[in-house]
């Protein structure tokens, strides 16, 4: 973490060579202002189809618990899970040509540094435990 946040201080002084590069200018009002918009929608969609598949995956796994397997429902649950996964990479996807059409190129590496680390932190305090492998009966740890 240290490192990370030396090259982030780091990155917008020094060029690839080592030269001094000159510092981009600050976002103005209204770049903040849609980059705030726009991790707001991002944040809110992924939380939504999260939940959907967090269900589907339950449903799923019910459907696995039976010894009579519902071959249909559970090729249904499948495709749905694939669809809701789908989404997911559409909405960091879309979240990252934004974010290229919002700040140009001298400010996107810094800017996505730091929007990738509020992710991490915010997905740590709401899923303390998920960072490690959990197996049933066992709590996850880290490092597993």
């Amino acid at each position: 973490m240290k490192l990370l946040v030396l090259i982030t201080l780091t990155i917008p002084f020094l060029t690839l060579a080592g030269q001094p590069a000159t510092v981009p200018s600050p976002l103005t009002g209204e770049q903040l202002g849609a980059i705030r918009k726009l991790l707001l929608h991002t944040r809110d969609a992924e939380a939504a189809v999260k939940l959907q598949l967090t269900e589907k995956q339950q449903a799923l796994k019910d459907a696995y618990a039976s010894f009579q397997l519902d071959e249909k429902r559970i090729t249904a649950l499948h495709g749905d899970i694939g669809k809701l996964q789908q989404q997911l990479l559409g909405n960091y996807h879309r979240l990252q040509v934004e974010l290229r059409k919002i700040v140009g190129e001298a400010r996107f590496m810094r800017l996505k540094l730091r929007i990738d680390n509020y992710l991490k932190s915010s997905a740590a305090k709401k899923n303390p435990g998920e960072s490690g492998v959990s197996r049933p009966g066992v709590p996850a740890t880290k490092g597993q």
